[in-house]
């Protein structure tokens, strides 16, 4: 026998090794960047995505396309009623809330050249739908089922969005983009506006990222009187935060005065109308009606379907909403105004619209408790004096305080 014989494994070593061989590959396959695709070449991207599995079963009729509703030449009458206040407001104020050079800005607006919109995210306006929705009128995600594409779970995030339309390179280009482009931004009463940022970054003692429970103790000690409260790191009140905002906000007038506002930065100066003139001014209040004149005006067939994903609350419950209406057998994973799982043939698509109004009806009623709870804290005087603090952005896009005047006490 010679040498190189003895010194071969016999069979069950092979057998060993081998097995530990492809054992370590399919390991390094599950969980490395290093995968194999259908045409059998080697890929690297991101790691796999994990699969969550798919909900149990269907509970109502596929969404249907969008229906007509709204008169568009009485809608668009109604855009160029918007449009022309906000060009007034321009006018009155001037060079005073210009900022051209804003419009490059990486984090300013959104372009999709393919589909001739620009875009203005602001912060608590329906900024996750509306990025969220410039993800659907791209590719991205779409070797993924439908329900899953835009999950956080698989990379969709505002940020993840913004870095897909970006602005084009050279100010030519953009002022070339922006003439042939409809340019649109989303805004909400400015008021209501403070109160979701209350609610969500000051209120909430696990607020995140940490810099606001920082800034919250930060407030609590300048603005209060209780040290018992300061002492056991309670969250400011609504009257607290409001004082806190009317000091840093006082004299801002130039956008970029406004840079050290967090959250709730005045509308003019994120998205400084007066150098990118907007074509299209959704409201939150009419956002549906609004959304159905743009998606129909510059026929972005890839919204005209309803999508509506589940939003998880802070008790990781869902709200009413869809990912194709599936529903989970985890009651946690659905509505939690579903209390009963139907039958497809028990399903049809106008109970569910009940469902969905009845549970609109619900949260505006209980918005408008909290408003009250809210302003009943202040007076008269602290909401007059925020208000012309914001003044610009309530001249712009006409709104008033009369109904928060209405629940401030007077003094």
């Amino acid at each position: 026998m010679s040498a190189f014989e003895q010194g071969r494994p016999g069979w069950l070593e092979r057998t060993f090794l081998y097995t530990f061989g492809l054992s370590g590959l399919i390991l390094l396959l599950h969980s490395s960047s290093l995968y194999i695709n259908r045409d059998t070449q080697f890929i690297l991207i991101s790691p796999p995505r994990p699969y969550y599995g798919r909900p149990s079963r269907p509970t109502t009729p596929r969404p249907q396309p969008m229906k007509i509703n709204i008169d568009m030449e009485k809608h668009s009458k109604l855009m160029e009623e918007r449009v022309n206040t906000m060009r007034d407001t321009c006018e009155d104020y001037g060079d005073d809330i210009r900022f051209p050079k804003r419009i490059g800005s990486d984090h300013s607006l959104m372009w999709d050249l393919k589909h001739h919109l620009v875009y203005c995210p602001i912060y608590k306006v329906a900024s996750g739908t509306w990025t969220t929705n410039f993800l659907r009128l791209s590719s991205f995600n779409s070797d993924l089922p439908k329900w899953q594409r835009f999950s956080k779970m698989h990379n969709a995030s505002e940020s993840v969005s913004r870095k897909l339309f970006p602005p084009p390179k050279g100010k030519k280009k953009q002022l070339a983009a922006l003439k042939d482009s409809t340019k649109f931004l989303v805004v909400r009463h400015p008021f209501d506006r403070i109160m979701s940022a209350f609610k969500g970054k000051i209120a909430n003692p696990n607020a995140k990222p940490r810099f606001y429970r920082k800034l919250q103790k930060e407030i609590k000690a300048k603005y209060s009187k209780n040290a018992e409260e300061i002492a056991a790191e309670i969250p400011p009140s609504f009257e607290e935060y409001w004082r806190y905002l009317t000091d840093i906000t006082t004299g801002l007038v130039h956008p970029k005065d406004w840079r050290d506002v967090d959250c709730v930065q005045a509308f003019y100066s994120v998205c400084v109308p007066c150098d990118v003139e907007y074509d299209v001014i959704i409201k939150l209040e009419t956002h549906d009606e609004d959304t159905e004149y743009l998606i129909r005006k510059n026929q972005l067939t890839e919204l005209s379907e309803p999508f509506t994903m589940w939003k998880h609350n802070s008790k990781a419950e869902n709200q009413i909403g869809d990912y194709d209406y599936y529903i989970y057998d985890d009651p946690k994973m659905n509505p939690i105004q579903m209390t009963k799982v139907k039958t497809p043939s028990e399903s049809s698509t106008p109970s569910l619209a009940s469902e969905i109004e009845a549970d609109s009806e619900r949260k505006l009623s209980g918005k408008e408790e909290y408003k009250k709870l809210l302003f009943s804290q202040l007076t008269k005087g602290q909401v007059q004096k925020l208000y012309e603090n914001y003044k610009v952005d309530f001249d712009m896009f006409d709104y008033n305080i009369s109904e928060f005047l209405e629940y401030a006490k007077e003094r």
